[in-house]
């Protein structure tokens, strides 16, 4: 297994999250929000210099929205410090990816990892009302990705368990607007 998949493991045992090992150089698990629950996966080719996390949109934009889907995905990284949203024209699919670039004689740190994972997890829940608004009502881009930017940043409630915690902290540093 990379050294990178191992410290993110050691990192997701920490802090309670479950997952299952794909294959040396990949893992991936499910998570929830309060908007819904949707498949994410963490991947470090050995060969290579980054450690990705991409948490998968639940639902596929229908070929008829996808032109307003990606308009409102493009409103949405417009600021972004962390992580992107992209969509697969083919088929509707939306992932948000974050990265993390490693070095060579280094093992992540959890700080670094909780970017990653966390950031990650609390992108796909803050933007996703948004695109469900624009897929399935009469939302435009414009307004859903700006009432997402407006909207609160709270800490989510004590009851929510561990990995609800960290998201909203370490995720505000990244957003549009934050200081």
């Amino acid at each position: 297994m990379s050294k990178a998949i191992e410290a993110l493991t050691r990192f997701l045992d920490d802090q309670n999250w479950r997952y299952e090992t794909m294959d040396e150089s990949a893992i991936r698990g499910t998570t929830s929000h309060e908007c819904g629950r949707w498949t994410w996966f963490a991947s470090a080719e050995p060969e290579n210099d980054f450690l990705q996390c991409q948490g998968i949109v639940p639902m596929n934009v229908p070929s008829e929205k996808r032109a307003l889907a990606a308009e409102y995905l493009a409103r949405a990284n417009w600021g972004l410090r962390i992580g992107h949203f992209n969509m697969d024209w083919s088929d509707g699919e939306v992932r948000f990816q974050t990265t993390l670039v490693l070095e060579s004689d280094r093992e992540p740190v959890a700080s670094q990892l909780e970017h990653l994972v966390f950031g990650n997890r609390w992108m796909v829940g803050h933007y996703l009302p948004g695109l469900m608004a624009v897929i399935y009502g009469k939302v435009s881009p414009k307004k859903a990705a700006a009432d997402a930017d407006a909207e609160p940043r709270a800490q989510p409630p004590a009851e929510a368990g561990p990995e609800a915690q960290s998201a909203p902290t370490t995720a505000n540093r990244f957003m549009p607007g934050a200081n």
